[in-house]
């Protein structure tokens, strides 16, 4: 019996698990798939639950828009094209959309501003950071790694909208927060 509890509470919970040999001494190793179910049962409980709920042909759905109201959307596309420099794909007068691969922001037209943070991936959080408030974005917090492992810095966006820039940690940079 592996001496870690944990383990033999879930050896004991879960008849499908397999327990092997680590490579290091007498530990044990634990084999899970994804959600912490043994490999097989976890394919097959998948299985069941496609059928059961969404019928044999169900696909899992993918993300690919959001809306985001601003009371201004005139100044708003004004704001990401001179700061941000993205223009929409496609404007009127209540709603524009701007794309990112396959990824869709849409701005609406609204009566009040939507409270939210855009985040950006970048290979380098400080240039880009820079580059932005040099393009006129007011800066809320510089960039400063993180305890997650990341670099993030954070501008005022049009209305509510707080935009992030995020990339990898800098070992000259700020300690993490």
């Amino acid at each position: 019996m592996p001496s870690n509890p944990r383990i033999q509470l879930l050896g004991a919970a879960r008849p499908g698990l397999r327990l092997g040999r680590s490579a290091v001494g007498d530990q044990r190793t634990v084999e899970f798939g994804s959600a912490g179910i043994p490999p097989a049962a976890d394919a097959a409980g998948r299985q069941a639950a496609n059928r059961h709920h969404f019928g044999p042909r169900y696909r899992p759905m993918n993300l690919n828009h959001i809306h985001l109201g601003v009371r201004d959307l005139g100044t708003a596309l004004d704001w990401l094209d001179h700061v941000w420099q993205l223009k929409p794909q496609f404007q009127n007068e209540r709603m524009a959309t701007i794309g990112f691969g396959s990824f869709i922001l849409i701005l609406d037209a609204a009566e009040a501003d939507s409270s939210a943070t855009i985040g950006f991936e970048s290979d380098d959080c400080d240039r880009d950071f820079h580059a932005v408030l040099q393009r006129g974005a007011v800066a809320l917090d510089p960039p400063s790694n993180k305890a997650w492992g990341a670099r993030t810095a954070y501008v005022q966006g049009p209305g509510r909208l707080r935009f992030e820039i995020e990339g990898p940690p800098s070992d000259s940079g700020t300690p993490a927060a």
